[in-house]
C-alpha cells in the first residue's frame, strides 16, 4: 500500500504568502510586451516541469515493478528453504525478515547502500545450503535474481533532478511570475488572478520535490 507524503506547513505557509502577494504588492509598470514574456515563459516553464514530473513518475512506476519482482523471489526463496534444509532455512528467513525490516525502516534514498549488509548476510546463507539437490541450484537462480534487481534498484533510486535541473524550473518560474505580477492592473480581479497562478507556480515545484520523495520512499511501504 502507497503511502501517501504529509501536508508540510511550510508549503501552507508559503501559498498563503504568494496567493496575498498580487494584494499588498503595488502594482508596477511593465513592458508593453509582457504578456508575449508570459506566454513564452509559461509554456516553456510547464513543458519543462511536465517533462521532469513524467520521467519521476516513470522511475516510481518501474521502482514500483522492481521492488514487487524482488519480494516475489524473497517468498520463493524463504519456501524452498524450508524443502532443502530444514535447520538452516531459518538463518535464511531470518536474513530475509531483516533486510525487509531494514528497507522499510530507512526511508531515504540510500536504501541500496544501508541494506548491503543484509543482503550480503542473505546470500552467504543460501551458500551454506547443502549442494547436492536440484533445489539448490534453483535456489542460486532465485539469489541472483534477487541480487540483480537489488542492482536495478539502487540505480533506479539514483535517479533524480540535478541542481541545474531545480535551478532551470525555479529560473523559469521566477519569470512567469514577474510576467504575471507585471500585467496587473490594481484591480481585484486581476490581483486573484496572480494570486492563483502564483499558487499554481509551486504546486508545480512542489509536484516536482514530492514526486522524488513518493516515488523513492513510499514505494516500499
Amino acid at each position: 500500500m502507497i503511502s501517501r507524503l504529509p501536508i508540510n506547513a511550510k508549503d501552507i505557509i508559503l501559498g498563503s504568502a504568494l496567493c496575498t502577494l498580487p494584494f499588498v504588492l503595488p502594482a508596477f509598470p511593465a513592458p508593453l510586451n509582457v504578456h508575449a514574456l508570459f506566454s513564452v515563459s509559461f509554456v516553456v516553464f510547464a513543458v519543462v516541469a511536465g517533462f521532469f514530473i513524467t520521467g519521476g513518475m516513470a522511475a516510481y512506476r518501474r521502482l514500483q515493478t522492481l521492488i514487487s519482482e524482488e519480494n516475489a523471489a524473497l517468498i520463493s526463496l524463504a519456501r524452498l528453504a524450508k524443502r532443502a534444509d530444514e535447520d538452516k532455512a531459518n538463518r535464511i528467513r531470518e536474513a530475509i525478515d531483516a533486510y525487509m525490516v531494514r528497507q522499510l525502516d530507512t526511508g531515504t534514498l540510500n536504501q541500496h547502500r544501508i541494506t548491503q549488509p543484509q543482503v550480503d548476510q542473505l546470500a552467504e546463507a543460501i551458500d551454506a545450503l547443502p549442494k547436492n539437490s536440484a533445489i539448490y541450484d534453483h535456489m542460486q537462480g532465485i539469489k541472483k535474481k534477487v541480487l540483480v534487481r537489488f542492482q536495478e534498484i539502487s540505480l533506479v533510486a539514483k535517479q533524480g533532478l540535478t541542481p541545474t535541473h531545480w535551478l532551470t524550473v525555479i529560473l523559469l518560474g521566477v519569470l512567469v511570475a514577474i510576467s504575471v505580477l507585471g500585467m496587473r492592473d490594481g484591480g481585484w480581479v486581476m490581483n486573484a488572478i496572480a494570486g492563483t497562478m502564483m499558487i499554481v507556480l509551486q504546486a508545480v515545484l512542489v509536484t516536482l520535490r514530492d514526486s522524488r520523495r513518493l516515488g523513492f520512499s513510499s514505494a516500499w511501504r
